[in-house]
């Protein structure tokens, strides 16, 4: 079974009262451990795909199945859940709470989890620091940190709960070239230790050059590259 099956995945939106379709007929399967491109001219609808398939947006056509579960019409309270346990996103701006050290911004999914356990939790959050490099820095805040440095803490609080996929927005957007590559190289390492499925939008080469596959969104299709 894939890890992502999207079957037939519509979506519009209203402008001035007009419905402007973004995506129409989209299917997508992602076998556990692939990394995966998509790329696309502004607006074309690629964050719009990553929201659908991380259960961030509810209100389009057909279905999508994320690690055996399907998002649409799931109860709020169990979508919840599942993006917290099964998903993790990595953003261009990082999004980390400034008035949190990078050891609580980590910390942080683990308050939304169902069933949390607090002392195994600590030890992966020592470990996913020790894995991004950056055991020296958990007490700091994210302002004192450079881009690549705040990247990485977003990337270990991604990973904290284990997610089957990870969800990646233009996360080398904000970087220099030599940072950047290093948060590809960081990117193989975890797909190769922690059998993690990578789904990144991207407007950078860098990031199709190590991609198992590559599509594309063109007038609300997907095609494979």
């Amino acid at each position: 079974m894939p890890i992502i099956e999207l079957t037939n995945i519509g979506k519009s939106f209203l402008f001035d009262g007009v419905s402007k379709t973004i995506l129409s007929g989209v299917n997508l399967r992602v076998e556990k451990g692939r990394i995966i491109a998509i790329i696309g001219p502004s607006g074309s609808g690629k964050s719009t795909l990553l929201n659908i398939i991380g259960g961030l947006d509810s209100s389009y056509e057909g279905d999508s199945v994320i690690d055996g579960v399907r998002l649409k019409n799931l109860p709020d309270v169990d979508l919840s859940r599942f993006r917290n346990e099964k998903i993790g996103f990595i953003f261009q701006h990082f999004n980390l709470l400034d008035h949190l050290n990078c050891y609580e911004n980590v910390f942080l999914p683990c308050y939304f989890s169902s069933n949390p356990d607090f002392g195994g939790i600590r030890e992966r959050v020592d470990f996913l620091f020790e894995k991004v490099k950056l055991t020296h820095r958990m007490k700091q805040y994210p302002p004192t940190l450079s881009g690549g440095e705040r990247q990485r803490v977003a990337i270990a609080r991604a990973l904290l709960m284990k997610p089957s996929v990870l969800l990646c927005d233009e996360p080398t957007g904000d970087l220099d070239d030599s940072t950047a590559n290093a948060i590809l190289e960081l990117f193989l390492s975890i797909r190769s230790e922690m059998n993690v499925t990578f789904v990144m939008v991207t407007h950078e080469e860098r990031i199709t050059r190590i991609a198992d596959e590559i599509y594309a969104i063109r007038n609300g299709g997907l095609f494979r590259v």
